[in-house]
C-alpha cells in the first residue's frame, strides 16, 4: 500500500475526529524565544510534508492529466499510477497502486495493488489483485477483484462471471448482483436484486430486496426494510432469512442514535487532537490564539483567501505535467491548513465564551476549560442548520488565517530599514 494512502488516511481520520467545525483563538502573550518557536514550526512542517506529500517525490510513480489517457496492453508501469482525465482507459499492467479520476474510466488491465477510482462511469473488466474503492455515478464490474470492494454509486452492477474474493460493501440507489462474492455482502440501497452467489452473509438496509431463483447464499440473509422482500422459493439460502420491518418512528430513533454517537465521537476526537496540539506546540498555539484575539477580522480575510487560493492553484498545477508534484504538495498544504485551522478554531470559540463570563477579560493562557468549552460549542454548532454552520465556518476560516499569519511571520523575518541620517 502506497505512502499516499497512509498519509491520506492520517489526514482523513484527523479531519473526521476534528469534524468540519471551526474554531478561533485568542489568548496569549507573545513568545519569548523566537528561535525555539522556529524550530518547533519547522518540525511541524517537516512532519506534515512527509506525511502528506512524500508520494509526489517518489520516482517510481507515474502522473498524467489531460483530456484522454490510455495505457495499452502489454505496456506496464512499475510503480504507482496517478491519472486525471475526461476519458481514462488502462488495459496494461500497473505494478503498484492506481488512483484515477475521470468522467469515463475503463479498467481492463491487471492491477497488482489497491485501486481508487472517482468518476462518472467506471467499468472494471480486468483483474485487481487487491482492494477496489470506487465512487461514481455508475459502476459496472465484470472482471475479478482479489480483495474487498467498497463502492458508493447511483447504480452498481456486478455482472455474471464477475468475481469478488473478499467482502463487498456498497451504498447505492440500485444494486444488481449476478456475479460471485465469496465473502460477505453488505448493502445500503434503494433497491437490490441478487441473482448471483454470496459465499457469506447478506446484510441489507434498503427499500426493496429481490432474491431470484438463481441466487445462492451460503450464510444468513438479514435485511431491514419497510416491506417484506421478494425471495424466490428456489433460491439456495443455507442460513436463516430474517426480515426486520422498519417504521418511520424507528428510523427517526436510529438517526437520533447515530447522531448522538457521532457527536460523542467527534467531541472526544476533537478534545484529544486540540490538547495534543497545544501540548506539542504550546508557544506557537498561544501566538495563534493572541493573533486571532487581536486581529479577528484580518485573520478571517486571510483564512478565506488561503481556503480559496491554495486548492484552485493546486488543481491548476495538476493539469500540467511539470506542475503535478507541486499540485500534490499544494493540496497537502491546503489539507494541513484546514486541519490546524479547525483545531485552533476550537480554542478561539472557547476563549471567546470564557471571556464573556469570566472576570478576567484579558485571559491569555490556554486552559483546559477553554479547550473543553470550545470543543463542546463547536460540535454543538454543527447540529444547528445554516446559522450554526455559518458561525462555525467563520471561526474555522479565522483559525486558518491566524495559523497562516503566525507561521509566515516565523519563517519570514521582518526586514528593518537602516536609520536615516
Amino acid at each position: 500500500m502506497c505512502i499516499l494512502e497512509y498519509g491520506t488516511k492520517w489526514v482523513n481520520n484527523a479531519w473526521i475526529y476534528c469534524g468540519i467545525r471551526m474554531r478561533t483563538v485568542y489568548l496569549g502573550h507573545h513568545f519569548h524565544k523566537k528561535n525555539h518557536m522556529k524550530r518547533a514550526v519547522f518540525r511541524l512542517l517537516i512532519i506534515s510534508v512527509l506525511c502528506l506529500a512524500v508520494p509526489s517525490l517518489a520516482s517510481a510513480a507515474t502522473y498524467s492529466a489531460g483530456e484522454r489517457y490510455t495505457l495499452d496492453a502489454p505496456e506496464a508501469i512499475d510503480g504507482n499510477l496517478y491519472v486525471g482525465g475526461s476519458n481514462v482507459t488502462v488495459a496494461g499492467t500497473v505494478n503498484g497502486d492506481t488512483i484515477v479520476g475521470g468522467a469515463n474510466v475503463v479498467l481492463s488491465g491487471t492491477f497488482e495493488d489497491d485501486v481508487f477510482v472517482a468518476g462518472g462511469t467506471v467499468t472494471v473488466s480486468g483483474t485487481i489483485n487487491d482492494d477496489l474503492r470506487v465512487g461514481s455515478g455508475t459502476v459496472i464490474i465484470s472482471g475479478t477483484v482479489n480483495g474487498d470492494v467498497n463502492a458508493g454509486s447511483g447504480t452498481i452492477t456486478i455482472e455474471k462471471g464477475a468475481l469478488i474474493t473478499g467482502d463487498c460493501i456498497v451504498g447505492t440507489g440500485s444494486l444488481t448482483l449476478a456475479g460471485t462474492v465469496r465473502q460477505n455482502l453488505a448493502v445500503a440501497a434503494g433497491e437490490a436484486t441478487i441473482s448471483g452467489t454470496v459465499g457469506g452473509d447478506v446484510e441489507a438496509r434498503l427499500k426493496t430486496l429481490t432474491i431470484t431463483k438463481d441466487a445462492a447464499v451460503s450464510g444468513n440473509v438479514t435485511y431491514y426494510s419497510d416491506t417484506q422482500g421478494s425471495i424466490a422459493p428456489e433460491a439456495k439460502i443455507t442460513g436463516n432469512v430474517s426480515w426486520n420491518q422498519t417504521t418511520a418512528g424507528w428510523q427517526k430513533l436510529d438517526l437520533y442514535g447515530i447522531g448522538a454517537m457521532g457527536f460523542i465521537i467527534n467531541l472526544i476526537g476533537s478534545l484529544i487532537a486540540t490538547f495534543l496540539c497545544i501540548f506539542v506546540f504550546k508557544k506557537f498555539s498561544e501566538a495563534v490564539a493572541i493573533k486571532t484575539k487581536n486581529d479577528f477580522g484580518t485573520s478571517l480575510v486571510y483564512g478565506l483567501i488561503m481556503t480559496i487560493v491554495f486548492p484552485i492553484a493546486s488543481i491548476l498545477l495538476l493539469l500540467t505535467v511539470i506542475g503535478i508534484p507541486l499540485g500534490i504538495i499544494g493540496l497537502s498544504i491546503a489539507a494541513l491548513l484546514m486541519l490546524f485551522g479547525a483545531l485552533y478554531a476550537n480554542i478561539a470559540v472557547g476563549g471567546f465564551i470564557f471571556r464573556l463570563f469570566s472576570k478576567n477579560a484579558q485571559q491569555t493562557q490556554i486552559t483546559w476549560q477553554i479547550v473543553l468549552i470550545g470543543c463542546l460549542i463547536q460540535n454543538a454548532l454543527l447540529l444547528v442548520p445554516v446559522i450554526g454552520w455559518a458561525v462555525s465556518f467563520v471561526f474555522f476560516l479565522t483559525g486558518i488565517g491566524s495559523f497562516s499569519m503566525v507561521l509566515y511571520s516565523l519563517l519570514v523575518p521582518k526586514k528593518t530599514l537602516p536609520n536615516q541620517p
